[in-house]
């Protein structure tokens, strides 16, 4: 039987993000539960503002993914109530609490008052800004379970997949895939829901067994395996892994080679990363690869303008291979003679990704838009930039090194044969956009280099949160349009929806066109809202992208005349859509987590995880095209 034993500590507490940044929480409280005569969960909640819960969710801390919470329940957080959160100790980090603990006083009853000197831990960082925060201390170390907020007369709020499984299930030492099964299966049935229709039948007890053995190959044997790894022989590898981990990023191993393959998604996109252990010469290195390969045609552009980009740059560099256009940006050290740490694997990393992603709209500008360096340098610097937490990280030295990527590297992000130009997602990795009836790709052709710079000038405005000013930019360039004869309203309309597109995020787009009060927020992310002047009356359509035959994208076109309450009107069906997006996508995820493994044996675990997720899958994503066509009536409301 378990009891608990609680802490009241100050009302304030000290906590770092993985920028070593403080977040100051209030009314924290926490809880060691006790298994008979063992400690197997440290809990904590505690009570924060909106401003810095936003914060939190920006930067997804305390492991607050958007892909392992439920749909909100109720309303929308308001600012005049308290938020609380709760979250669990990383069972691996246990021990290290219980070490600062009067543990003797604790196990030699079933219940006491438990004094963590948690600020005590804090004043152990010196006054160096190298110095480690204590891992207690770090957002990342506590695994997020819920978090709501008691409004006047509801609460509303939402949980996430650490509250669904037992923490002795996830222990490393003894974990217990029946647990872990249940917990998914639990997470995955309020995740689809029983109002979905059909879905949840197809989410079968194979499904959910499958899932749970692929939970268990992908993130508790793998980690079980590296405590088992020779130090001795692969401590380059074994720090590298267990900085990824700790860190909480999502990798796979890449078969044969000391290298770990990962996935980053930035404000400009999403790319492959890989990090590569060389043991024998004692090095490390890092590789962002650009969603896609440069045409030849582009390729001295692109050159010129990467070497612009590294002139100057004292960590890390761009790289461009000639023959088949692909890029990536290198970051490495040498620590022949010494010992990695996690801080300069923290420095290799984050620099290496915030530089990607700070120059992918150059990138994409040169190759799409047959801009000079020069002027993609310009667009640039508008945008945002973007680390795994949503901040810069500390920049410190480091040595680099030419560590070659092993042979099986190789993964072509974009098949570029045809040479044909593609732009970054705000929600994906580059998308080749499905055709839409009106929509012209060749009408920048249409525009004269004057006309194209004011466009620009016009998104720049908008991204940099100048909204009223690129409103007007936009009206003097329509009346430019319009004072023409012809099409020139229709070309208009067009490349203003090709440079929002290319350009800016939903929120943004929204915004600027009028409709930011249309959608909630959490839809605002991710459905863009624009104008189409061809459309009659206040229509009011759903449209979605296809990208290797499933919905990438949901967007809305709306008349001129479309006011915000006919938007509102397709709300439900918005939501729906939304929430089985969201499924898809963290299905798709998996997916591709088991094959970058290689293809599975048959009869493997992975082998039936792979078979019915893909049936699982294109359940939905059926459902979804059949809601985006008006083929399907939601039949109940769905809070997001």
């Amino acid at each position: 039987m378990a009891t608990n034993t609680e802490n009241q500590p100050n009302s304030q507490l000290t906590l770092y993000d993985p920028s070593n940044s403080p977040l100051v929480v209030r009314e924290a409280n926490l809880i060691l539960t006790k298994q008979e005569s063992e400690f197997v969960e440290a809990r904590l909640t505690f009570c924060v503002e909106l401003e810095l819960y936003l914060r939190i969710d920006t930067q997804a801390l305390f492991n607050l993914k958007p892909d392992v919470r439920t749909s909100l329940t109720g309303d929308e957080f308001q600012p005049n109530f308290d938020i609380q959160i709760s979250a669990s100790l990383k069972p691996d980090l246990l021990p290290l609490l219980l070490e600062i603990t009067n543990v003797e006083n604790l196990t030699s009853t079933s219940q006491q008052q438990l004094s963590v000197p948690l600020e005590s831990i804090s004043q152990t960082k010196t006054e160096s800004s190298e110095s480690p925060i204590h891992p207690l201390l770090a957002t990342e170390s506590w695994l997020g379970l819920s978090v709501q907020q008691i409004q006047a007369s509801k609460t509303t709020g939402y949980r996430t997949l650490w509250s669904y499984i037992n923490p002795i299930a996830l222990s490393a030492t003894n974990p217990n895939g029946e647990e872990i099964a249940q917990g998914i299966a639990n997470f995955f049935q309020d995740m689809v829901g029983e109002n979905l229709d059909g879905i949840a039948e197809d989410f079968s007890t194979q499904t959910i067994e499958a899932l749970s053995n692929l939970f268990q190959e992908l993130y508790v044997e793998p980690s079980q395996e590296a405590s088992q790894e020779s130090t001795a022989e692969s401590s380059i590898f074994d720090t590298m892994l267990e900085f990824f981990t700790q860190d909480d990023w999502s990798f796979v191993k890449v078969e044969g080679e000391p290298a770990l393959q990962l996935a980053i998604e930035g404000n400009n996109g999403r790319w492959n990363c890989y990090a590569e252990a060389n043991e024998s010469q004692q090095q490390m290195v890092f590789y962002s690869l650009c969603p896609i390969n440069a045409p030849a045609s582009k390729r001295q552009a692109l050159a010129e303008f990467l070497t612009r980009i590294n002139y100057g740059t004292i960590i890390g560099n761009f790289e461009l291979d000639m023959e088949d256009g692909q890029i990536r940006y290198k970051t490495s050290i040498d620590v022949e003679g010494a010992t990695l740490t996690f801080a300069q694997i923290k420095n290799l990393v984050y620099t290496n990704v915030r530089m990607m992603d700070e120059h992918l709209p150059g990138i994409m500008s040169v190759i799409n838009r047959n801009l000079s360096s020069n002027e993609a340098i310009t667009i640039q610097e508008t945008l945002p930039s973007f680390d795994k937490n949503g901040q810069s990280a500390d920049v410190k030295d480091s040595q680099e090194v030419a560590a070659p990527l092993p042979d099986n590297f190789e993964e072509k992000p974009l098949d570029t044969s045809q040479q044909e130009a593609a732009t970054p997602s705000h929600q994906s990795s580059v998308q080749k956009q499905q055709q839409k009836p009106g929509i012209k790709t060749d009408v920048m052709s249409l525009l004269t280099p004057e006309e194209t710079a004011s466009f620009e000038n016009a998104m720049q405005s908008a991204l940099a949160g100048q909204i009223r000013t690129a409103k007007s930019l936009l009206a003097q360039i329509k009346s430019q349009f319009l004072a023409k004869k012809g099409n020139g309203e229709q070309i208009f309309a067009e490349a203003n929806y090709l440079f929002q597109r290319s350009n800016l995020t939903p929120a943004v787009i929204n915004e600027l066109n009028g409709f930011d009060k249309a959608l909630l927020t959490e839809l605002q992310k991710h459905i863009p809202i624009f104008v189409d002047p061809n459309l009659p009356g206040k229509t009011v359509k759903i449209h979605y992208d296809v990208n290797e035959d499933m919905v990438s994208h949901i967007y809305l076109k709306v008349s001129a005349r479309t006011v915000v309450q006919d938007i509102k009107s397709r709300l439900q069906t918005l939501k729906i859509m939304h929430h089985y997006w969201r499924l898809a996508e963290r299905i798709r995820l998996l997916i591709e987590a088991v094959k970058q493994q290689g293809e599975p044996r048959v009869g493997s675990k992975a082998k039936a995880a792979l078979v019915e997720l893909q049936k699982l899958f294109s359940s939905i994503d059926a459902r979804l095209q059949q809601f985006a066509t008006g083929s399907l009536t939601p039949k109940l409301e769905i809070e997001a």
